[in-house]
């Protein structure tokens, strides 16, 4: 049976819903945590109701889409299942989505590929045709696990993407024959040089000054897309550009025909090329002879010539400077040499 309340006197229940303001249990002459609350500073915005809202009208990112930083693909030279250039300096334009689209282009102007990514997981018979093109082409294709292909491109596609460079390239025999008929008989080899804008810069200045082409490595090399065309100013369009799977290969066959090594240094000191006995010759690129048709060898913004293609060169040139500075970048110090070539 429910207890029921005393009444008071007078015939009224107490309002049990008042709180008594000194209960038994509490010691009265100590503050109650909830007698004084803090007030909040008014002129400062509350968590929920004074931060700005978002614009119900902006349009929302699409979560299938991969975000625009955090999903760009690393480098990792050194991985043969990742490309390291994947996704990096290439915009839709660069990109042939399509297993036909792709098939296709290989068939009838390999020359215009630069590169083929396949999704793992999608082999069919037209995923090996397009392997084996490559391979008879000398092209490099590429397996992309779900994540990593999505990074690159993230519509339907049936599992294969080429990457273009529009202007097509040509072959190393055919570039190193036609050097004494340029205007400028030098030819360009990029070695380690990853950013596309020095290389459109080279190849605008190059081009300019009459130069024969350029030459980059297949693997690992700057990727000639939409970046570089944009600094190039068309001239990529018109340069002759080969791509080579062995360097060292492509300064034997230089001097077979005739041309004179030259490498850039970035320090005027002789060096002794991986131990040898006799040093490189360093030489003032201000002050030198230099001897046409020519090979000039060109190194990464910050790792310079690798030493196994320093040691080949005839000389290096070192561009000094008059003030105390660290150094130029590659397209500037490019732009030095190659007009001191065509001064020559």
């Amino acid at each position: 049976m429910q207890k029921r309340t005393p009444r008071a006197a007078g015939g009224r229940r107490p309002d049990l819903s008042r709180r008594n303001p000194d209960p038994p249990h509490r010691n009265p002459n100590l503050p109650h945590q909830d007698a004084h609350p803090p007030r909040r500073n008014l002129d400062l915005p509350h968590r929920d109701t004074d931060l700005p809202r978002r614009d119900p009208d902006l349009p929302r990112r699409d979560p299938n889409l991969p975000h625009r930083d955090a999903d760009l693909l690393r480098q990792s030279p050194d991985s043969p299942h990742q490309d390291p250039d994947a996704g990096t300096h290439s915009s839709k334009a660069d990109l042939l989505p399509g297993l036909k689209a792709v098939l296709e282009t290989l068939r009838s102007s390999p020359e215009r590929v630069d590169a083929v990514f396949l999704r793992k997981g999608r082999r069919t018979r037209e995923t090996d045709e397009i392997a084996d093109l490559c391979r008879a082409s000398g092209l490099r294709f590429t397996l992309l696990d779900a994540r990593a292909f999505a990074r690159v491109y993230a519509g339907p596609c049936g599992g294969a993407v080429a990457r273009l460079f529009t202007a097509g390239f040509t072959d190393v025999e055919s570039l190193l024959l036609s050097v004494p008929d340029a205007p400028l008989p030098l030819v360009l080899v990029l070695d380690r040089l990853q950013d596309p804008g020095n290389a459109g810069a080279v190849a605008r200045t190059l081009y300019a000054m009459g130069g024969a082409g350029m030459i980059i490595p297949r693997h690992n090399g700057v990727y000639l897309g939409a970046a570089a065309a944009r600094i190039a100013a068309g001239a990529l369009d018109k340069l002759p550009v080969a791509k080579a799977g062995n360097l060292g290969r492509v300064l034997d066959m230089a001097e077979a025909s005739g041309l004179t090594l030259y490498g850039a240094a970035s320090s005027p000191a002789s060096r002794i090329a991986g131990g040898a006995d006799v040093p490189v010759p360093v030489l003032d690129v201000l002050r030198c002879d230099l001897r046409l048709p020519a090979l000039l060898l060109l190194g990464g913004e910050d790792a310079g010539l690798r030493r196994s293609l320093e040691k080949r060169c005839g000389f290096l040139l070192h561009i000094p400077m008059a003030r105390s500075f660290n150094s130029l970048n590659a397209a500037h110090a490019a732009a030095v040499i190659i007009s001191r070539f065509a001064s020559a």
